[in-house]
């Protein structure tokens, strides 16, 4: 017999994580790159080993998943980098560079340096300012959006969804940190945090889905993306 140590916890990450990236493959279909299908996996993979590890409290699993959650944040900060028109900045590629270099190292070297410190600040610390730089390129997204001409579909709601959950996932963080009661405690607010950056990461994807398909697919059509609306 399964003896789960955080049920409601592991219930909400499982299902949260697989079912949002299950949607997100099976909606795209062929109509995105391998590249975006990745990026939903990713989702999945997330979700299977927050809830693992919620289920056993082995801290190998959330090790993993953390490093799951960075690593996918590393590469949205570069496809909406590279989507924004950084790596043509002022003619240059430095800041479009200098941004996957970051990116590519930042998951690794933080998840190994919280992993060596008893203190983990320095990895999450990392992870919640990084936030503020995707936040400004969906800005610069946003302005240019009629760039884009997308006539028939509301892609860039998809950051708004997202920034959104984000926010919300970091107000349940904080009562659950710091202002938790023996009620609270039964409400699961770190599970649900869990299912708020899964959201965050699934409109993300989407939006990249829809900004880059016209380079990806040769016969893109922009009316037929299929992962628009609201979950």
């Amino acid at each position: 017999m399964i003896l789960f140590k955080e049920f409601g916890n592991f219930a909400i990450c499982l299902l949260s994580g697989v079912f949002l990236g299950i949607i997100g493959i099976y909606k795209s279909g062929s109509n995105v790159s391998s590249l975006i299908l990745y990026l939903y996996s990713l989702i999945v993979g997330y979700g299977i080993m927050e809830g693992i590890y919620h289920a056993t409290l082995w801290n190998g699993f959330g090790r993993i998943g953390e490093t799951i959650l960075k690593f996918q944040q590393s590469l949205i900060i570069v496809f909406l980098a590279n989507t924004a028109g950084f790596s043509q900045f002022y003619g240059h590629h430095c800041i479009f560079i200098t941004t996957i270099l970051i990116a590519g190292m930042y998951p690794m070297v933080t998840v190994v340096l919280s992993s060596a410190y008893r203190n983990e600040w320095i990895g999450w610390l990392t992870f919640d300012v990084l936030w503020f730089f995707i936040l400004s390129i969906c800005l610069e997204i946003w302005k240019d959006k009629d760039s884009y001409k997308f006539d028939q579909i509301d892609a860039f709601l998809q950051m708004w969804y997202a920034t959104g959950y984000v926010v919300i996932a970091y107000v349940l963080w904080w009562i659950d940190t710091f202002h938790c009661t023996y009620v609270l405690a039964h409400l699961y607010l770190h599970g649900i945090w869990h299912l708020l950056i899964a959201l965050a990461y699934f409109y993300l994807t989407t939006l990249i889905s829809c900004l880059t398909a016209r380079y990806e697919v040769p016969d893109f059509d922009v009316s037929k993306v299929p992962v628009t609306s609201t979950v």
